[in-house]
């Protein structure tokens, strides 16, 4: 009679924790936007979780908790890698899309610096003084021309702004209502500060959404 209560205690336990798991789905993207298949998709569950998009989505059923997802794949000789720390504080369903990009291991980065030979002597020869000196003059050349452009154009026009806001909100319609703001840099010929305030200017409009991925930021059309 005891083991007979116990198990189906076991059974209750069991069947609360399905009925109070979360479920996160969402796609993988690579650094263009585009959708990613073959990637391996793994989160730090208990028991860990692993799995093989092979169109490009992912879903996973998880307790409340705190977990690591981790998405990558392999494309020619380059690793395409993203990881997302999440926190499920209540069942539901949550939508996370995922953003890949090129994966530059630790490793490889010290190879590289280890190809730098940082002890080879520098000799100063007179011919260095003067090419530094033409260097230090264009500079400068530089600086004032850039200056009397300024004063001549103080900036980008409140029209042109509007015109410039205006054709971001078509591009996101273009790439059916989301952008890196990578890619917007291509198609717009400015800073990338100015771009970033005229995202900021759309945000307050409430005509678009800024969400960081990895080390970018992608635009979405509200």
């Amino acid at each position: 009679m005891r083991v007979k209560l116990l198990s189906l205690f076991t059974i209750c336990i069991i069947a609360l924790q399905l009925v109070s798991a979360a479920t996160i789905k969402g796609v993988i993207y690579d650094e263009s936007l585009h959708q990613v298949e073959d990637s391996i998709i793994e989160i730090n569950s208990s028991p860990h979780q692993r799995m093989l998009s092979k169109g490009g989505s992912y879903s996973f059923e998880l307790l409340a908790g705190d977990y690591t997802l981790e998405a990558s794949v392999q494309r020619d000789f380059t690793e395409l890698y993203t990881q997302e720390n999440i926190t499920i504080s209540e069942n539901g369903k949550y939508t996370i899309d995922l953003i890949l990009f090129p994966d530059i291991s630790e490793q490889d980065l010290d190879s590289r610096i280890e190809e730098i030979d940082f002890s080879a002597p520098v000799k100063n020869t007179p011919h260095l003084y003067w090419l530094g000196g033409i260097i230090a003059f264009l500079v400068l050349c530089g600086v004032f021309c850039i200056q009397y452009l300024r004063k001549e154009k103080p900036g980008i026009k409140e029209e042109s702004t509007k015109d410039y806001l205006q054709t971001i909100l078509q591009l996101l319609k273009d790439h059916d209502g989301r952008i890196t703001q990578k890619e917007l840099r291509k198609h717009i010929p400015l800073s990338e500060s100015k771009i970033s305030l005229m995202i900021a200017e759309l945000e307050h409009q409430q005509k678009v959404q800024k969400i960081k991925k990895g080390r970018g930021n992608i635009i979405i059309l509200k």
